[in-house]
């Protein structure tokens, strides 16, 4: 278990990877080496203080879909991004080959 102190320094750690950017803007390894750093510190949800930004069905891709997924936003986090429903992303999701 580590102490607050340490989970306070990794913290850090992430958020001096992320800066100021969108989550959207971080390279593949970028977004893996903040996932590794969240599992540390057994973080579930990682991006509380970093929502997504506003998204289009258009601008979505299949890969950046599963990064986000990967690096632990919720099917809700991107919907709300996307802003449609949940039947509408399911069907999105659907068309792309996604499991449901």
């Amino acid at each position: 278990m580590l102490s607050k102190q340490e989970k306070q320094q990794i913290r850090k750690e992430m958020y001096g990877i992320i800066a100021n950017r969108s989550i959207l803007d971080l390279s593949p390894e970028e977004l893996q080496e903040v996932q590794k750093l969240a599992k540390r510190i057994s973080s579930e949800y990682i991006f509380d203080s970093k929502p997504l930004p506003k998204m289009t069905l258009e601008t979505l891709t299949v890969k950046r879909y599963q990064e986000l997924r990967e690096i632990g936003y919720r099917v809700m986090d991107i919907r709300r991004a996307l802003n449609i429903s949940e039947t509408k992303l399911r069907k999105w999701r659907f068309e792309q080959g996604l499991s449901i």
